[in-house]
């Protein structure tokens, strides 16, 4: 009995402000469902946003929800979302084309598996919110994924995951850290190329939160280093209360899922080879 998740993620990084949404599908058997994110935040105000929506429609390249949309091209992508007092539509113009390189599943076991895809490493993005009747227009510069999770009704498989991407005016990294019992899954994407030889180290804060991102990518000899500073922890979750939908399966089967962990995103930003970047990165611990 398996779990069936589809997301897009999109997100947004501009002078002063930061954002990260999401348009969702979930299937189990013949029962599907929707749901939609906006998690937006200025230097002194916060919007956050989840919704559930019922008949979602999945085709190649797009999720359609009753309230929201997103759709995927290979030149310019739009999202949209309708949460009643809060409304987004943005456009996510590519500045780099999509990263096909990896051609089998990040994880496999058996018949359970994890695919992902950078749909846009670096996007020119145009993004308007409109908060109780109150418009702002954003312009920045974004990312794009795509998650399609296929796993056990009752076990996650994984046990951490490190994420981030970052962006200077014209270029950028997107890094992946994930672990499992038996194994870690690795890699870096940039412009030029990619490596799987990557490691990560941080630095915590007396109450657990990451002071720092410390990414190893590289062969030895041919190592680079990626101090990342934290600038403020933009979100704590559960990991359930989002990626599955656990106020959706039936209560016999809760207490058989790994639900306890958390789920943190970061707006961070670097120096190096003279070149600021500024982004996102996330920490995922799933506990027993």
């Amino acid at each position: 009995m398996s779990i069936k998740l589809e997301k897009y993620y999109f997100d947004v990084t501009s002078e002063t402000e930061i954002g990260f949404y999401y348009v969702i599908m979930l299937r189990w058997k013949n029962f599907s469902v929707g749901a939609s994110g906006i998690y937006h935040f200025t230097s002194s105000t916060q919007i956050s946003s989840f919704k559930f929506s019922i008949n979602p429609l999945r085709t190649i390249n797009s999720i359609q929800l009753t309230n929201a949309k997103a759709n995927i091209s290979k030149r310019c992508s739009e999202l949209f979302i309708d949460h009643n007092n809060v409304v987004l539509k943005g456009t996510w113009l590519q500045a780099s084309q999509p990263l096909d390189r990896i051609s089998k599943p990040l994880y496999q076991d058996g018949k359970y598996s994890s695919n992902w895809k950078v749909c846009s490493a670096l996007s020119k993005v145009d993004l308007t919110i409109i908060k109780d009747g109150n418009r702002s227009n954003i312009v920045g510069t974004g990312y794009i994924d795509f998650v399609d999770l296929n796993f056990p009704f009752t076990k996650i498989p994984f046990t951490k995951l490190y994420w981030g991407r970052l962006h200077s005016e014209n270029y950028w990294y997107v890094f992946l850290s994930l672990e499992t019992k038996e194994k870690s899954i690795s890699v870096c994407y940039y412009p030029e190329g990619s490596t799987k030889n990557v490691k990560v180290n941080t630095a915590c804060i007396e109450e657990g939160d990451i002071k720092s991102f410390q990414w190893f990518v590289g062969k030895n000899g041919e190592e680079m280093t990626f101090n990342v500073s934290t600038k403020r922890c933009l979100e704590k979750k559960p990991v359930l209360s989002r990626n599955c939908f656990l106020d959706l399966i039936p209560k016999k089967f809760r207490n058989k899922i790994s639900s306890s962990g958390y789920d943190k995103k970061y707006e961070v930003e670097l120096v190096h080879n003279h070149r600021l970047f500024v982004g996102i990165m996330e920490e995922v611990s799933w506990h027993e």
